[in-house]
């Protein structure tokens, strides 16, 4: 059952390394792959509280990535339209580019919603295209830094696991 546990777990690892960049919930398909582990392996291979932790760590991770956006542009300079903006662009784009183009069109999609929902919105109340541009960018900026936050933090995930599995 070991050997089967450790299949289980390296794929959820691999399927959640390659989620972290496409705005998906990467982090919790590792933890996922872990309780799968325990399930399969045994209760003595990993505790409730490393299983805690590492659920407590990938909710986390997808909370603030699902914030970045908004913390991009306001670190950018928008108003409260333009984060409003940022969350619903980026959502909408999301859906939109996943529909479009499987996998990658979540990215793509996610940070042009997120671009021009904060565009508009900003544009909207400020009628100032350079300023505008501006928080539009920093939600792009936002945005790929969770994606780089994110990787990081499954990565991390998945040696913390191997670590306590080895």
């Amino acid at each position: 059952m070991h050997v089967l546990g450790l299949i289980v777990l390296f794929l959820f690892m691999a399927v959640g390394l390659v989620m972290c960049p496409l705005t998906l919930p990467g982090p919790l398909v590792i933890f996922l792959g872990a309780l799968l582990y325990r399930a399969i392996a045994g209760p003595e291979t990993l505790t409730w509280g490393f299983l805690a932790v590492l659920f407590a760590i990938g909710a986390v991770c997808e909370v603030v990535e699902y914030f970045s956006s908004v913390m991009g542009a306001r670190s950018f300079g928008a108003s409260r339209r333009a984060v409003v903006g940022a969350l619903v662009g980026g959502m909408a784009g999301v859906i939109i580019g996943s529909l479009a183009i499987p996998i990658i069109g979540s990215i793509l999609g996610g940070a042009a919603g997120a671009f021009v929902g904060a565009f508009v919105a900003e544009y909207g109340k400020r009628r100032e295209i350079g300023h505008s541009l501006k928080v539009g960018f920093g939600t792009v900026v936002g945005r790929a830094a969770a994606a780089v936050m994110k990787v990081a933090v499954g990565m991390g995930m998945s040696v913390a696991v191997l670590v306590k599995v080895f």
